[in-house]
């Protein structure tokens, strides 16, 4: 079915999925913001000259005179877009028309993205997505391969990672209380990542979100993942967190940090000078207390290689991210 057939198949219908009818006139920002919502959702027709009070449609003639608008429109819009500007004629009325096609990549009006609620049919600010990618420094070149193939396949979405988002001299302790205002969390779980001081912190302050089990996504990197290292880091990489050995291997080395500080906070013996080693005593056994626990749900919730993610460009984090 063309694309007027359709339009006078869904005004016959009332028929409002994927089409929105405009009388009277609207300003070009308005309809460019239009063009940018139904390209960032299923795609869409934009019909002039016909009114909507919500409960029916009828035709009204159009005094838009949209193809000579079209390219003062498509000015407004900061991104490729695909669109077919047309007129035909229905019972002596002019009905003019956008139809616009989907496009993967994110189309923006003025610096923001819009997209149409399907209740209402108005057009809404679509905000952005915060992802922080969670890993150990030793693993950034995976961190690197995840970040390059992830981002174009999800519209809107900002990824952070602590190296290169904290400028110089901020702190970092706030950095981390951050992560809890992104909406996802992408954790490379390797055996440098379950015993680093950093990387478990992050974690524990991740748990304290209630909404962390929806948030968390993970792969957990095998023996074979070693080939994707830019250079030789040691033959341990792998998570042994799915036998009873490896997990109690972690609790033991947590067990193990904890009882070092204690010792040397008790050999200093002067309260004035432990303040820092207390402090980083809270941290460990704070880590110490949520390890069991953070192990548990990665190994329930099965956790994929890197390797099988990679083979599969990531489908089942993006589907993850963009099905929400």
């Amino acid at each position: 079915m063309d694309t007027i057939e359709l339009i006078k198949k869904k005004i016959k219908e009332n028929d409002r999925n994927n089409i929105v009818f405009i009388h009277p006139i609207i300003p070009n920002e308005e309809i460019a913001k239009y063009i940018s919502a139904f390209s960032n959702s299923n795609g869409g027709i934009i019909v002039f000259g016909v009114k909507d009070d919500g409960n029916k449609v009828w035709l009204r003639r159009s005094v838009f005179n949209i193809l000579k608008q079209q390219k003062k429109i498509r000015e407004l819009i900061h991104s490729p877009v695909n669109l077919t500007f047309g007129e035909f004629y229905e019972e002596g009325n002019k009905i003019e028309y956008i139809h616009v096609e989907k496009i993967d990549e994110m189309v923006y009006v003025s610096g923001e993205a819009y997209k149409v609620n399907s209740g209402t049919n108005r057009i809404e600010e679509i905000l952005e997505r915060k992802l922080f990618l969670s890993y150990c420094q030793k693993d950034s070149c995976i961190a690197d391969i995840i970040e390059e193939k992830v981002a174009p396949q999800i519209k809107n979405i900002r990824i952070s990672r602590d190296i290169r988002d904290v400028e110089y001299k901020e702190s970092f302790s706030d950095f981390m209380h951050s992560i809890g205002e992104h909406d996802f969390v992408v954790t490379i779980i390797s055996d440098s990542y379950l015993k680093s001081r950093n990387c478990m912190y992050e974690i524990v302050e991740i748990m304290r979100d209630r909404n962390f089990i929806n948030k968390l996504l993970y792969l957990i990197l095998f023996e074979d993942d070693i080939k994707f290292y830019d250079a030789f880091i040691g033959n341990q990489i792998k998570a042994d967190i799915y036998s009873i050995e490896g997990q109690t291997t972690y609790i033991k080395y947590w067990q193990s940090v904890e009882k070092n500080l204690r010792k040397m906070i008790l050999e200093l013996e002067d309260p004035l000078v432990t303040v820092n080693h207390t402090e980083e005593l809270i941290v460990v056994t704070k880590i110490k207390m949520e390890m069991q626990e953070f192990m548990r749900i990665l190994r329930d919730r099965n956790g994929i290689s890197f390797g099988e993610m990679l083979d599969s460009n990531f489908k089942e984090i993006v589907s993850n991210i963009n099905k929400q």
